[in-house]
């Protein structure tokens, strides 16, 4: 566990205590769409790109 301690010039003492996650940040939830496979990489080369208008 990772402690940190803040003292403010008023002599206030504050205490950061972090908290471990049991889970990925990265793990969410999927989400429906009719978005295919080719549609999202088009989408993501338009936005690398700077093209900035998706084509059909």
């Amino acid at each position: 566990m990772i402690i940190e301690l803040i003292e403010r010039a008023i002599c206030q003492l504050f205490s950061i205590v972090y908290k471990r996650l049991s889970n990925s940040p990265f793990d969410v939830k999927g989400v429906k769409t009719r978005a295919t496979t080719k549609d999202i990489l088009e989408a993501v080369e338009a936005s690398r790109s700077g093209e900035g208008v998706l084509k059909r």
